[in-house]
């Protein structure tokens, strides 16, 4: 299987960059994977699972925070307002996100609420937090 540059961004930090063989995530009319060759692109990432398939054939896993996808001249950049790798998740600062997103339904405010318990969702899924 061919490879291809892909970076994933954020403002704090490059969360990950390196040549893979695919990516996956979800876009607004649902999960999208890219490959080499692909198409030209650009589209809404979701908060979602990001599944990275690298050149070895492993698999490596980040949350995203939404943002955008753009694919072209073989290549694929993610630029997001906040990302981890699975392996950077930790339980603490998840359950403590969730905790956020449940005082701000108690407060109303759906919006941030929904937003928040949406990521902590991700990330306690990547992690297999469970409580």
């Amino acid at each position: 299987m061919a490879n291809f540059p892909f970076v994933l961004v954020s403002p704090e930090r490059v969360v990950f960059e390196d040549d893979i063989s695919a990516v996956t995530l979800r876009s607004g009319a649902g999960d999208i994977t890219f490959m080499a060759g692909h198409s030209p692109f650009i589209g809404l990432v979701e908060t979602c699972a990001v599944r990275i398939v690298l050149a070895d054939g492993s698999v490596s896993m980040a949350a995203v925070d939404g943002g955008f996808v753009r694919a072209g001249m073989n290549k694929v950049s993610v630029v997001t307002s906040s990302a981890e790798l699975a392996t950077e998740i930790e339980a603490e600062t998840v359950l403590h996100m969730r905790s956020q997103a449940e005082q701000a339904l108690q407060d109303g405010d759906e919006e941030l609420g929904n937003r928040l318990m949406r990521s902590a969702k991700v990330r306690m899924e990547l992690a297999d937090i469970t409580e």
